[in-house]
């Protein structure tokens, strides 16, 4: 019979667990949000979202910059209209470029059918299907564009935001910031990222005694 030493020296193992949110509205954040409660707005001071015929090409965009990383799910705007033209507008999530919009990372075609006045805590939703990743310390915009014949209104917030807004008068092809502006009421919902767990596991150093006969 001989006898063969096995020795298992010192192994070090570390585990990872991923933890995976289980429900999205559990493990949703706030990205940004100039809401007041119950998504509360100023009904009657805006910003124009327009253009058509007889009406000026206006957008206009608004920044924020998020503490956290997460996934993009959604996006509220109190945008609103006047009825006497048709309610189409897009939504943009845009990157920062030297301070103001860049380019486009999701869009969406969307409609309000809310009137100016109607409403102050009325919101539009833009639902993300491409899952943006939002970068903590980022700045993105998140920018209103006219559809073709609209009298559009962002609705300004109630609970005294203020930064940098920027406009433009080219459908974005150039865009001119105002610093210290009122900010438009909105709101940036992400999934929080997921939680990865190591667990570091120590084995100490053993031997084992082998027979083979």
């Amino acid at each position: 019979m001989a006898a063969i030493a096995r020795l298992l020296r010192r192994v070090g193992l570390v585990l990872c667990i991923v933890a995976l949110p289980s429900a999205l509205h559990a493990n949703s954040v706030t990205a940004v949000s100039t809401f007041g409660p119950n998504h509360l707005f100023d009904c009657c001071s805006t910003y124009g979202v327009s253009g058509g015929v007889g009406l000026p090409n206006l957008s206009i965009a608004m920044p924020f910059t998020p503490t956290a990383p997460s996934t993009l799910l959604a996006i509220h705007v109190a945008i609103t209209y006047n009825t006497v033209f048709s309610n189409a507008f897009s939504l943009a999530l845009m990157t920062s470029n030297m301070g103001q919009p860049g380019s486009i990372l999701e869009s969406w075609n969307l409609i309000t059918p809310y009137p100016v006045t109607s409403c102050n805590h009325c919101v539009v939703t833009a639902l993300s299907t491409q899952q943006i990743a939002l970068q903590a310390g980022t700045q993105y915009w998140v920018a209103a564009f006219p559809g073709s014949d609209i009298d559009g209104n962002w609705n300004l917030n109630v609970i005294g935001a203020v930064g940098t807004t920027a406009f433009s008068v080219d459908g974005g092809k150039t865009w001119t910031v105002n610093p210290n502006s009122a900010l438009a009421a909105f709101d940036v919902i992400g999934r929080a990222s997921s939680t990865v767990l190591c667990l570091a596991v120590d084995y100490r150093e053993q031997s084992a005694l082998l027979d083979v006969t």
